[in-house]
């Protein structure tokens, strides 16, 4: 989140203190995704970016573009595992089926399963759940 924060403060020219500043943008911006994510009805979690989106950088003093919204997306779409977690799952793999349980949207969790590299058994999504855990 602070990548998303730190691209979209500099597509702004906000680059001043801007390691700090996409800090506390993508802090305030989790918090607010949170705040979407437990409103009823459920929403897909690219809206719910959205809204935060929308919401948080008006708090300094801009409006957030399409534009911001797609870099969001792609940040998020391209998270990379901890260096360890691949082996420490195709050891788990052994002995064990590998689930994972996703507050995200089916098309953005993907990504992050093939950068993981290692087969997972089940992908159980909010989008699929229709619903965030808590």
């Amino acid at each position: 989140m602070s990548e998303a924060a730190k691209a979209i403060l500099t597509k702004h020219a906000l680059e001043d203190d801007l390691d700090e500043r996409s800090i506390a943008l993508a802090d305030r911006f989790r918090s607010a995704a949170i705040f979407h994510q437990d409103r009823p009805p459920y929403q897909e979690y690219k809206i719910v970016l959205r809204l935060a989106l929308m919401e948080v950088p008006s708090e300094l003093g801009y409006r957030a573009t399409t534009d911001d919204h797609e870099t969001l997306l792609s940040i998020l779409g391209r998270i990379e595992p901890h260096l360890e977690v691949p082996a420490a799952l195709n050891r788990l793999r052994e002995r064990y089926k590998l689930a994972i349980i996703s507050n995200t949207d089916d098309d953005l969790i993907a990504e992050t399963v093939r950068a993981i590299g290692v087969p997972i058994d089940f992908v159980i999504t909010a989008q699929q759940a229709r619903a965030f855990s808590g």
